[in-house]
């Protein structure tokens, strides 16, 4: 009977809460006794939401190997047999602290050189894997010099249930949403870089031209307070929709018509997932880990950006052609269903658990859902 220990760091973020979540309420407690814990103050009370103790191991000044003490601590009482980390400072402070089986969730494949290093090594021939959200998450490990056997690609699990709930309250209404208004949002985090922005523009554009458009921006911070200063100065009009922390991630996209990712470079595609799972239609740059997913005109749009260019036309004229989407939208949906199932995604973990426990290659018995079926 294994004892499994999930632990988190600063780099928590939604895709982290909702799929601990998913497993700490699926896999059965007798078959698999769990403990929640963090080296990072401003993740508890998210954890706390899980319904689920959660043991602190701060680590002093934010230093993840600092709070190596502590966590070797926690893991002797809790008689560990496996850390599942949820971030490169769990993992470090985990390693640092005990020789039990370890994993590393990963889900954004934007690893610089020396993440990439650090992961390579924590590696180990046995009792070691990582989880990669998508094949290129993979691919750019192995390319680092990481073992092709100790990963393993385990696509997100999306709640169908929570997402036709959602769409069947009064979510929009309590957004202020409109019958007649295109909601359309954009991935979370919002970060810094320039893609917000852009998807903000080709909102705007495509309110201006044909309306009516709403951006939904999720999360808070910086770079939404930015969008929103911007939205208030902008052509007349307020497109902009940001809750806050009132709504998570996963409930406002239930209610979106369309999602607008806009990546450089490959970045997670979880927000992507679950756009496909809610009906919404998906336009993303041509990135590898977005062509994953997604056939032009098939289950979404994909468009290569232009070197200088702004993508806010291109997508706004794709937005402006929402009412030929139906197709698409529910061949995305039905491929959701096949690729992105919760029983999936835990018993992928379960078996993953399984095959570092007893010294077998991590990704045996484990097949890439999107390309399995």
């Amino acid at each position: 009977m294994p004892r499994i220990c999930h632990l988190f760091d600063d780099s928590f973020g939604w895709e982290q809460r909702v799929g601990a979540g998913q497993l700490l309420s699926k896999l059965p407690p007798k078959g698999h006794p769990c403990r929640v814990a963090t080296i990072a103050p401003p993740t508890t009370p998210h954890l706390q939401a899980l319904g689920q103790p959660v043991t602190r191991c701060y680590a002093p000044a934010g230093f993840g190997p600092a709070a190596a003490p502590l966590v070797e601590r926690m893991l002797t009482r809790f008689k560990a047999d496996l850390v599942h980390a949820w971030g490169l400072s769990a993992a470090l402070a985990a390693r640092s602290a005990a020789a039990t089986g370890l994993i590393i969730e990963l889900f954004d494949p934007q690893l610089s050189p020396d993440q990439i290093k650090l992961v390579r090594s924590l590696a180990r021939p046995t009792g070691f894997a990582v989880s990669c959200s998508s094949q290129t998450v993979r691919r750019h490990l192995i390319e680092g010099g990481i073992a092709p056997e100790v990963c393993a690609v385990i696509r997100p699990g999306v709640d169908f249930a929570t997402i036709s709930r959602i769409r069947q309250g009064t979510l929009r209404d309590e957004l202020g949403l409109n019958r007649d208004d295109y909601a359309v949002i954009i991935p979370e985090p919002v970060t810094a870089a320039g893609e917000p922005l852009e998807a903000y523009w080709a909102v705007e554009l495509a309110n201006h031209l044909q309306g009516p458009v709403r951006l939904i921006v999720p999360g808070e911070g910086r770079e939404q307070q930015r969008i929103l200063r911007l939205d208030a100065a902008g052509l007349g009009t307020r497109v902009a929709v940001a809750p806050g922390d009132r709504y998570r991630f996963e409930q406002l996209v239930a209610v979106a018509d369309a999602f607008v990712s806009l990546p450089n470079s490959d970045a997670s595609t979880t927000g992507i997932a679950w756009a496909m799972a809610a009906g919404a239609a998906v336009i993303a740059t041509a990135t590898y880990a977005n062509a994953e997913l997604l056939t032009n005109r098939l289950n979404g749009l994909l468009f290569k950006r232009k070197p200088h260019e702004t993508p806010a036309l291109p997508v706004a004229r794709m937005l402006l052609q929402r009412d030929t989407y139906r197709n698409l939208t529910e061949t995305a949906r039905a491929q959701a269903f096949n690729v992105f199932g919760i029983q999936r995604y835990t018993e992928q973990h379960t078996q993953l658990y399984q095959n570092i426990l007893t010294g077998a290659p991590a990704n045996q018995n484990i097949t890439d859902s999107a390309v399995a079926g």
